[in-house]
């Protein structure tokens, strides 16, 4: 894991104040707070709720502060997802602004209502668990947005319902955009499974063939990433015969990480696979 001294979270926090939480040339930045959110072509496509475009969590939007519109009393922003080359709208209630950077938890932890160890409230996280991170406090803290992900995104079958916690210490979440990457590749192939499960036996085969694939192709992409047990776990889930049972795939209460791991800057990964026609 990448683990934070007190002059990294500053040198953090003073390229945060340079650069802001928005690229100054082109505006500012937004994210989707959940997955599947939908981004329409234009204001006509608004009002007869025809999507052309459905955005997943960890998505980087840029809004255009120059177009907004308004359709029964909520603020649609114009915005440029990059990853797709595509503009579009997408609403105010949908997206997060003000994000510093989408992270993930990936060992079990504690996160807190205050940012402090003996916060008198605060819960034990059963990872993984993505979120975005808002605020770094100089002490090493940050303030997060858990995404309280359905269960049908989840390994654990279980709804993730972290409310009213929102503060964890640096060394317990991870900012790898490869770790984030490959668990918005489990919890959509997960989804995907789910979504199909009443399908025929043709279709639902097809569809576990295409999302083992896609999370083979992850491992292929990132494979120096502690995530990767979480992909394993999901291929157990979608494709079993795909490979033998392997004990290390089980998550301890020692968690995923060990020191010898180093944050790597594999790039993004293009996410095009997961993109759904129609919910």
């Amino acid at each position: 894991m990448k683990r934070y001294s007190v002059l990294g979270v500053a040198l953090i926090l003073m390229s945060i104040a340079f650069t802001g939480c928005g690229d100054a040339e082109k505006g500012p930045v937004v994210y989707p707070n959940r997955h599947l959110v939908a981004m329409y072509p234009d204001e006509d496509a608004i009002k007869s709720n025809s999507a052309s475009v459905w955005l997943n969590w960890g998505d980087k939007l840029i809004v255009d502060e120059s177009v907004q519109v308004t359709n029964k009393d909520v603020v649609y922003y114009k915005v440029k997802y990059a990853l797709v080359k595509s503009t579009g709208f997408v609403s105010s209630k949908d997206v997060v602004m003000n994000v510093i950077t989408p992270a993930v938890i990936l060992n079990r932890t504690i996160i807190y209502a205050t940012p402090s160890p003996v916060s008198r409230t605060k819960r034990d996280v059963e990872p993984p668990v993505l979120a975005y991170i808002t605020e770094i406090k100089e002490d090493n803290w940050a303030y997060i947005l858990p995404y309280n992900s359905p269960a049908q995104y989840n390994l654990s079958g279980k709804n993730t319902a972290l409310w009213g916690v929102n503060w964890i210490n640096m060394n317990d979440i991870s900012t790898n955009s490869a770790d984030v990457q490959l668990v918005i590749g489990v919890q959509l192939s997960l989804y995907k499974l789910h979504r199909n499960r009443k399908a025929s036996e043709e279709v639902l085969e097809e569809v576990k063939e295409t999302e083992a694939q896609a999370l083979e192709n992850l491992m292929t992409l990132y494979p120096q990433s502690p995530a990767i047990l979480y992909v394993r776990q999901a291929l157990e889930k979608i494709a079993p015969q795909r490979f033998s049972t392997d004990p290390l795939l089980d998550i301890t209460n020692d968690g995923l990480y060990d020191d010898t791991y180093e944050e790597e800057d594999d790039g993004d990964y293009s996410g095009g696979d997961y993109f759904d026609d129609e919910l």
